[in-house]
């Protein structure tokens, strides 16, 4: 089990069966509360949307690991407004797919997740510059007011 500081808010992670059980049991107690698959914050009042929003770096960490931050994300290093008052992080792993969470969309998309990355947090890479800036450049189409692959 392990956790991260956000805004006075612990996120803890189940990284193993035994911090799962754990983390499960304090859930069943009324100590914690989850937010999606092996993430809970200790925070019992504040909607869950705004602890992801706060905390994005951290949890996408830990849903999609080995993926980097890509495109606009990397460029801006910030949540992207979406829809229905959703944010959007886009990124880069070894296949394709789209995992919604309170307040955040996180798009991934198949690609090199290894090459022309620089480190930003403990367990997040994003692309580097020169590769950034080439992404940002490829053929999109528009969805929503935003680029999209």
């Amino acid at each position: 089990m392990s956790f991260f500081w956000g805004a006075m808010v612990k996120i803890f992670f189940a990284r193993d069966k035994t911090s799962a059980n754990k983390l499960s049991a304090d859930l069943k107690r009324g100590k914690l509360k989850r937010g999606y698959h092996g993430t809970y914050a200790d925070d019992l009042q504040t909607a869950n949307a705004e602890i992801v929003q706060k905390n994005w770096m951290n949890i996408i960490a830990y849903i999609v690991p080995g993926g980097i931050l890509s495109f606009r994300s990397a460029l801006d290093l910030c949540l992207i407004p979406y829809e229905n008052n959703k944010m959007v992080v886009f990124m880069t792993s070894t296949y394709n797919k789209t995992i919604t969470l309170p307040g955040l969309v996180i798009k991934i998309y198949s690609g090199d997740n290894k090459h022309f990355t620089e480190q930003i947090h403990p367990d997040l890479l994003r692309t580097n510059e020169a590769r950034t800036l080439l992404e940002n450049l490829s053929a999109t189409r528009r969805s929503r007011g935003i680029k999209t692959v």
